[in-house]
């Protein structure tokens, strides 16, 4: 399963706030199921860019 979309994101209101933003996404086990390694990608749409990523955990749910 590689190049799998989990969400899209609209940052286009928060550009001009002067603080960290902590969202949290679950990713669904079907997309990790099985795997030793996976890659996460941010990704613009066209003529766009990625807001700053400066911290990123995966964490796995505990049962």
């Amino acid at each position: 399963m590689k190049n799998i979309k989990l969400l899209t994101e609209d940052n286009t209101r928060r550009w001009n706030q002067s603080r960290f933003f902590n969202p949290e996404y679950d990713i669904p086990d079907s997309m990790v199921e099985g795997k030793s390694n996976i890659r996460v990608k941010f990704q613009s749409i066209h003529r766009h860019t990625t807001g700053a990523v400066y911290f990123l955990r995966l964490v796995r749910k505990s049962d």
